[in-house]
């Protein structure tokens, strides 16, 4: 393999450094290499200049990412594809939504997912794709009658969307405790509001929820629902939602 890519001449005028040799002529030629020898030179990569920074400088470090990145490493269904094409196991809304995404369950583990998380695995949630599948879940919630129990699979659907959007919500008030934002984005808010008039949120308890709502919003409900929307079920300080939304949900909806 190596005499194919690689003449005497080119390794001895390059005398390169053990990463060198990575960056400039093996990375480079992954496509060549059969899958469980890239695994073998990957794992080598992780061990030595991921987990272990030995001998290896910042610009060294920022080169080996970048090429890393723009290498197909990832093998599923007999194709490689690029890390950034995969998204994050760890976040409830892609495995609810994204499941044919996922890397595949032997880069899933410890070692190799922290590893693909630094060669651009997805974990941000688009938020029209939210709002796309907020909506979709609303729809098929409305399906369900009010004396059926929702089905698995939707009410693990509904607790990914709220997982998302405190995550979303968490990192936009972290950004204005820090200082690094004044104040939400306008676009921001207008997906909070989108998403405060989506009936999502699924609460297993409905009669409960209706209990507290008449108390807090001074008005009877005419019906009830298992799922409900944050529109009904909180409120915020003030007209620009510098403080976001304030959960009052009951306990039964395990917000």
């Amino acid at each position: 393999f190596y005499n194919k890519i690689i003449s005497e001449s080119e390794y001895a005028s390059a005398k390169p450094s053990t990463i060198q040799f990575y960056l400039q002529f093996l990375i480079p030629n992954f496509n060549n290499l059969a899958n469980n020898e890239m695994i073998i030179h990957l794992r080598y990569i992780r061990s030595n200049f991921f987990q272990s920074t030995l001998n290896l400088s910042q610009e060294e470090k920022e080169d080996l990412v970048k090429i890393l990145k723009r290498t197909p490493l990832v093998t599923k269904d007999g194709k490689r594809f690029l890390v950034s094409q995969f998204y994050d196991p760890a976040v409830k809304y892609h495995v609810a939504f994204n499941k044919t995404k996922l890397p595949p369950p032997e880069w899933s583990t410890g070692e190799w997912i922290q590893f693909l998380r630094q060669l651009g695995l997805q974990r941000d949630v688009d938020n029209n794709a939210w709002l796309s599948k907020a909506k979709k879940t609303a729809d098929d919630a409305a399906n369900v009658s009010n004396f059926d129990k929702p089905s698995k699979e939707l009410i693990e659907q509904s607790e990914s969307l709220i997982s998302s959007l405190k995550d979303m919500i968490y990192y936009k008030q972290k950004q204005i405790t820090e200082g690094t934002i004044e104040h939400l984005d306008i676009n921001f808010v207008s997906f909070l509001t989108k998403a405060s008039k989506i009936r999502f949120i699924y609460c297993p308890d409905p009669c409960r929820l209706e209990v507290l709502l008449q108390t807090v919003t001074n008005r009877r409900l005419t019906h009830y629902q298992h799922f409900t929307l944050f529109h009904e079920a909180v409120y915020h300080k003030s007209e620009d939602l510098s403080s976001l939304f304030r959960a009052i949900l009951p306990t039964s909806c395990d917000f």
